[in-house]
């Protein structure tokens, strides 16, 4: 049954492509932001692509237009606990989430390891909201905890997307909406993966072409020619898939793939690592003098 976790990847997304800065203001302040028309959505469509343009694979203008509309106008499905997550008068958004840390029936290693994590220490977090009941104006309080990540990997990543991929299309093959339209948005927040431009894998382009690689902190799937090539698989079952990894998201049109790959020089070394999770937690008391 669908919950928050969908509502809020969608509306991160619309956080990240239908936001410039002349209205960040306005985005903060009220979830009636989002309900644009027709009408404003085109009128300011041209800030929206130039501010994310690196953002869009594959696509022309038409194909933003298309995808931005999908994103304004779908609700969520009334019937909860059935495919897909959300519908518009085309097609339908269906989410789902991957994962880089080994997965089993009980969920992923990183998921179980948070909630173990959390119940552990939900006494000391009272133990220090207590703590904070005195104190005095100014004052701030803070407390932190310290521990290693669970180990990520590529095979990990990949098994899980291939995964959610085929469990989810299945549910699109039966379903007897509109799906003219057929968009997949994908949650990846693991943080787990890094990925560099194997210089080797093109030697004559690297000779003309001497730069230095690029190197991509989190994982991205626009890069990942592996992952391409299986979705392409897909591609008459797939329009775009929407990106959401948490600090960044990007549409990738699955028809135009092998101009993706054709154009991308060199393969990238991806792996995981094992990342050194921080939590806090900041008190602070404000205190204000007021004078007759």
């Amino acid at each position: 049954m669908r919950g928050d976790t969908e509502r809020l990847n969608l509306k991160t997304v619309k956080e990240f492509f239908f936001c410039y800065k002349e209205r960040n203001f306005q985005m903060m302040r009220s979830n009636l932001y989002y309900e644009l028309t027709y009408d404003n959505l085109m009128e300011n469509i041209g800030e929206y692509i130039q501010n994310r343009r690196d953002s869009f694979h594959g696509v022309v203008y038409e194909d933003i237009v298309e995808v931005f509309q999908a994103i304004n106008t779908s609700k969520e499905n009334v019937k909860l606990s059935e495919f897909p997550d959300f519908i518009f008068e085309k097609g339908f958004i269906e989410h789902f989430e991957i994962t880089s840390s080994k997965e089993s029936r009980k969920g992923s290693a990183r998921e179980i390891d948070q909630f173990r994590f959390n119940k552990k220490i939900m006494l000391e977090i009272e133990e220090f909201n207590k703590s904070c009941n005195d104190m005095k104006a100014g004052e701030i309080k803070s407390k932190s905890w310290i521990r290693k990540d669970v180990p990520h990997s590529y095979e990990n990543l990949k098994e899980s997307f291939k995964n959610n991929l085929t469990k989810h299309i299945s549910s699109a093959d039966n379903y007897s909406g509109e799906k003219d339209l057929k968009i997949y948005l994908v949650e990846y927040g693991d943080f787990g993966i890094e990925m560099c431009e194997d210089i080797d894998s093109n030697p004559n382009y690297f000779a003309k072409n001497k730069r230095k690689p690029d190197y991509c902190w989190n994982y991205r799937l626009s890069k990942d020619k592996n992952m391409l090539r299986y979705i392409y698989n897909y591609k008459d079952k797939i329009n775009y898939i929407i990106m959401n990894y948490h600090d960044y998201c990007e549409i990738i049109k699955v028809a135009s793939i092998p101009s993706i790959i054709k154009y991308m020089p060199y393969d990238y070394i991806i792996t995981g690592r094992v990342n050194i999770i921080k939590s806090s937690r900041v008190n602070s008391r404000v205190g204000f003098n007021i004078n007759n």
